[in-house]
């Protein structure tokens, strides 16, 4: 029984043919398209402006808080919340509250990060950010930049020292 070279490739181009005859069914039938969404509405702008108060000397203080802006708050829906951080020197970044103030001690901290605690006036860039929250989005509405000058307290030196 010796099939000759002709038939064998006759049989095999018709199993050829036969196997990649494709098929018209359609298999994503019943599947859901993919899903998008279209494009979100710009949130609107929100416009703040901060200004910096007088030369703040540290060393005279002697509140839990000192002023370092003055501004308004932005003007925002009623279930939004706000907040405020300043950065000093795009270095130190402090917690500033509804009316310009913070922590004294914070802001000691930070002048002492920055340049050290010798008691002379630096001058410091400042930028005050105003956070706009509204459910689980926040806005940020930064402020232009300002100047902040501060004094750090003077730290104690004492004019003896004694070994016991």
């Amino acid at each position: 029984m010796q099939i000759d070279m002709k038939k064998l490739s006759i049989y095999i181009t018709m199993l050829l043919a036969a196997s990649l005859t494709a098929c018209n069914e359609d298999f994503n039938e019943g599947v859901a398209s993919p899903q998008s969404y279209g494009q979100e509405e710009a949130a609107g702008k929100i416009t703040f402006t901060a200004t910096g108060v007088d030369p703040v000397n540290l060393g005279n203080v002697t509140e839990e808080s000192v002023a370092v802006a003055v501004f308004t708050a932005p003007a925002v829906e009623e279930e939004a919340t706000l907040s405020y951080k300043m950065k000093l020197d795009n270095k130190v970044t402090l917690i500033v509250d509804d009316k310009g103030y913070v922590a004294t001690e914070d802001l000691q901290n930070a002048v002492a990060q920055i340049y050290g605690i010798r008691p002379v006036e630096r001058t410091m860039n400042a930028v005050l950010t105003s956070y706009v929250a509204v459910g689980k989005t926040v806005y940020a509405a930064p402020a232009e930049s300002y100047e902040l000058k501060v004094t750090p307290e003077a730290p104690v030196i004492e004019s003896a020292y004694y070994i016991n």
